[in-house]
């Protein structure tokens, strides 16, 4: 009984796998080019989130364009001064203070730890690291969303309260001092709210929240003093005599 012959291969015939394989890729291809072209903009989360990244980034690698840019022009910083004191600067002045050896990093280790977002303003809190003893603040930000651009309008510093921190903790073993005892040991007050809420403290033209929780309530509080001391400016001198 004869075999019965093959056919011979066409000439730039395909085998089958090989085409199933080409036609595979195409078909990803096309869905990968589907995806980008109907990729959702970074969520808002995510965009004060990069805003943060440029403080942090500027502030560790003396990049003062860049830490600038995260900032409103306007915006104010309220910095801890001496042991209980507080300093407001300008983002010109603070900006000002990384402008030496561009690009070398400075030992400020920075990481955010979260964001919150309501509306067109926003909320966002960093761990920072400073020096050899890898001294530890909270930064807290206030933004707000400007002609559809992120960013800080108000920062400040903070640290906990002792009952707050984890006292066994090597970190803690690196604080030169606790504020809180400095504070009473110069009989001052100190006061603070249960942990991971809101508690804001006004003494004057001082209003100051306890964490970054209290944003909101300090903002709120900030435009009541502002309204307050208008409406009083328009009072007529000579009729509330």
């Amino acid at each position: 009984m004869s075999a019965t012959p093959s056919k011979p291969a066409t000439a730039g015939a395909v085998p089958q796998h090989a085409s199933l394989i080409q036609r595979f890729g195409i078909a990803l291809f096309a869905l990968l080019l589907s995806g980008l072209a109907h990729a959702e903009p970074a969520t808002e989360d995510g965009q004060v989130a990069a805003v943060i990244q440029d403080y942090l980034q500027g502030s560790s690698y003396n990049q003062a364009d860049q830490l600038r840019r995260a900032f409103h022009p306007e915006a104010r910083l309220y910095l801890s001064q001496g042991t209980d004191g507080m300093r407001e600067v300008s983002i010109t002045e603070y900006a000002g203070w990384f402008s030496k050896n561009p690009g070398q990093f400075n030992g400020r280790i920075g990481r955010l730890l979260g964001t919150q977002v309501d509306g067109n303003i926003a909320t966002a809190k960093a761990e920072i690291l400073i020096g050899k003893d890898q001294a530890r603040f909270v930064d807290l930000f206030l933004l707000k969303k400007l002609g559809g651009q992120w960013q800080i309008i108000s920062k400040t510093a903070t640290r906990y309260p002792d009952a707050f921190e984890d006292k066994s903790a090597a970190y803690y073993k690196t604080f030169p001092f606790s504020i809180e005892q400095r504070l009473l040991e110069s009989k001052g007050l100190f006061r603070h709210g249960v942990r991971n809420t809101s508690h804001v403290e006004i003494d004057g033209r001082l209003i100051t929240g306890m964490n970054w929780q209290s944003t909101r309530d300090v903002a709120t509080a900030i435009i009541q003093s502002l309204e307050a001391e208008a409406g009083a400016a328009r009072v007529d001198p000579v009729t509330s005599r």
